[in-house]
């Protein structure tokens, strides 16, 4: 007798034994030539049949797993490589006919498996901390990327060294030393307007409790000085994310123009802005989209 089981996120979906699997996997070469990540090979043709979505993680392993492995493995409990195909370390070939596919760029850990209940998007404009930064992200329904605690911080040092940020050139800087790292300056929704050297969530009043400060940062009754931007400096990105080689804040006069990270309630792929301007006789529709890939551009539409 053979068994197929289905698992999806933590709970077992699917099960059927059948003799007739067991006289399929007769019929089974007991060796691989081919390992195809969601499209199923044939032979003839391109060799490869067509498909559509994402591939976020492929292991083959030498063993049955046990119902509590996939239990574990579907609801993100536990990341188990395989010992015969493992995603992270096998080269993978793009095969396809009219070049549609990409190579994915989804982390399964701090991406797939993280919890949805925000997103953050980098406008690819400098702008001003206030009024520019805080109405561009309020316009998105959103607000300023902002942060407490350390975790919360690596959340967006996490996201700023990620593959298709290097593609932001208007944010980016590329630095002199050997590394040729890249280096990327952002407003964060944090500042010291109330008590000087009190850095605090402007939305909620929270205190910044983890800092980790430039030297000689952050200045000392530096009242022009109330705004809080993170510099994070990182290598190109080998696979999904560089290698983060420091990360620090900073305060700065909140009238200097920077990037910006928009933090919204939910996970967004597009978003469209519409500019109104009551003295003009036409109208400007600005579309900010964000694709699959998180690539990011803008484009204007004038209606008469």
């Amino acid at each position: 007798m053979g068994t197929v089981k289905l698992f999806e996120n933590g709970k077992k979906s699917f099960e059927i034994t059948s003799e007739g699997l067991a006289e399929f996997a007769k019929n089974i070469k007991q060796t691989m030539n081919h390992v195809s990540a969601g499209c199923l090979y044939r032979r003839g043709g391109i060799g490869y049949m067509s498909m559509y979505g994402i591939v976020t993680d492929l292991q083959i392993f030498s063993r049955v797993l046990s119902e509590s492995d996939m239990e574990q493995i579907t609801g993100c409990d536990q990341y188990m490589k395989g010992d015969i195909v493992d995603m992270e370390k096998t080269e993978w070939i793009l095969v396809n006919v009219h070049n549609s596919s990409e190579k994915e760029m989804i982390d399964l850990k701090n991406e797939v498996c993280k919890e949805k209940g925000k997103s953050l998007h980098l406008i690819p404009h400098k702008l001003s901390f206030k009024p520019q930064g805080l109405e561009i992200c309020s316009k998105l329904s959103g607000r300023l990327a902002v942060y407490s605690s350390k975790e919360e911080y690596e959340i967006i040092e996490n996201y700023l060294s990620k593959e298709n940020i290097q593609k932001s050139a208007r944010c980016l800087k590329t630095s002199k030393n050997p590394l040729e790292t890249f280096i990327i300056s952002v407003w964060l929704g944090n500042n010291d307007d109330e008590i000087e050297g009190q850095f605090k969530d402007i939305y909620s009043g929270k205190p910044v409790v983890y800092t980790p400060w430039r030297v000689q940062r952050p200045y000392p009754d530096g009242t022009a000085y109330n705004c809080m931007e993170t510099q994070v400096e990182y290598t190109k990105a080998v696979d999904r994310h560089g290698q983060i080689v420091l990360a620090e804040v900073m305060d700065d006069e909140c009238k200097v123009g920077k990037c910006i990270v928009c933090e919204l309630e939910a996970p967004t792929l597009k978003i469209k802005v519409r500019g109104l301007c009551s003295a003009a006789f036409y109208d400007k529709v600005y579309l900010y989209n964000i694709d699959f890939m998180e690539t990011y551009y803008f484009s204007v539409n004038i209606i008469l």
